[in-house]
C-alpha cells in the first residue's frame, strides 16, 4: 500500500516538474508523452528506492539514469539534450520538493494542493529571477515545417543579425540544428539531399551571401540546406506561413542552454502571412 501511494504522489509530482520545464525549455511536449515519462519516471524511482535502500552509490546511479529517461521520454530528445535536461529536472525536483516539505509542515491541506501550489511558486520564483530577461522571450517562436513530408516542430529564436540569403533565389535562409534535424531523420545528411533530389525538389548546397561569408564560415562552416515547405510559424495567437522556405543545417549547437533549435530569418516574421 505504501508503494501505491507513494508512487501516485511522485506521478503527479513529476508531471508537474515536466510542464514547468517545458515552459522554461519553450518546448512543448505532447501530453501523452509527459503522462508515460512521469509513470516511468515515478515507478522506476520507487522501485530504486525498495530494491538498493542500503547501497547508496548504485542508487544514486541508477536514479540518475532514471531521470535521464524520464526526459527522454518525454519529448525524444537527443541523449546530449537528454542529459542537459535532466539536470534542470533534478534542480525543479529539488526546488519543489523541498518547497512542498515546507509549506506541508505548515499548513495542512491535501496533497494534491500542496504539489500543485509548490510547483506554482517555483514558476513565479523563476519569472522573478529573470525577470530582467524575460524580453528575450518575445524573440522566441514556435515554428512547423516539413520536410520529405515529414513535420518537424522546433523552437526558433528570431536572429535579428541574420542576414543569409540563398545566391540564386535570394530567399531568406533559418538555420537548424543538424542534432535536431537528425532527431526527425534517422540518416545521415547527404541521404536526405539525395532523396530531394530524386524527388525534383530543390536543393542548395551552400548558402553563404557574400558580405555574411567570413561571419559564417567562422561560426557555423558551410552550410548545406534543403528547402522545406508549408512553413508556419507561430507567436501566441499570431500565425506567420510560407509555402517554401530555406533551412540551413548547422552542427554547432545554436543555443548553449539548449532553449532553441533554430535560428529564425527576421524576413520571415515581416513577410507572414
Amino acid at each position: 500500500m505504501y508503494f501505491i501511494e507513494m508512487f501516485l504522489e511522485q506521478w503527479i509530482m513529476i508531471a508537474f516538474q515536466l510542464k514547468l520545464l517545458e515552459w522554461i525549455i519553450h518546448k512543448k511536449m505532447k501530453f501523452y508523452k509527459i503522462f508515460a515519462a512521469s509513470i516511468f519516471g515515478s515507478f522506476s524511482g520507487c522501485l530504486i528506492l525498495q530494491l538498493f535502500d542500503e547501497d547508496h552509490g548504485l542508487k544514486l546511479g541508477l536514479m540518475i539514469i532514471s531521470i535521464v529517461m524520464t526526459v527522454k521520454i518525454s519529448c525524444a530528445f537527443p541523449m546530449k539534450k537528454a542529459w542537459k535536461y535532466s539536470v534542470y529536472l533534478l534542480v525543479l525536483s529539488l526546488f519543489t520538493g523541498g518547497i512542498f516539505t515546507m509549506i506541508k509542515s505548515q499548513i495542512i491541506l491535501p496533497w494534491l494542493i500542496l504539489a500543485t501550489a509548490s510547483c506554482m511558486l517555483v514558476r513565479y520564483l523563476y519569472v522573478s529571477a529573470v525577470k530582467d530577461m524575460n524580453h528575450d522571450k518575445e524573440s522566441f517562436y514556435q515554428v512547423e515545417f516539413k520536410i520529405l513530408h515529414k513535420k518537424l516542430e522546433v523552437c526558433a529564436f528570431l536572429d535579428t543579425g541574420n542576414f543569409l540569403y540563398e545566391p540564386v533565389s535570394q530567399m531568406p535562409v533559418c538555420i537548424l540544428e543538424e542534432e535536431t534535424f537528425l532527431k526527425y531523420f534517422h540518416e545521415p545528411l547527404f541521404k536526405m539531399i539525395e532523396k530531394q533530389e530524386a524527388e525534383g525538389s530543390p536543393v542548395i548546397q551552400e548558402v553563404l551571401q557574400k558580405n555574411a561569408e567570413e561571419i559564417t564560415k567562422k561560426f557555423f562552416g558551410e552550410m548545406p540546406a534543403v528547402m522545406a515547405n508549408d512553413m508556419k510559424i507561430t507567436k501566441e495567437d499570431r500565425i506567420m506561413e510560407h509555402k517554401k522556405a530555406v533551412i540551413a543545417i548547422s552542427k554547432v549547437s545554436l543555443s548553449k542552454w539548449g532553449a532553441y533549435e533554430m535560428l529564425l530569418h527576421p524576413d520571415l516574421i515581416k513577410n507572414g502571412r
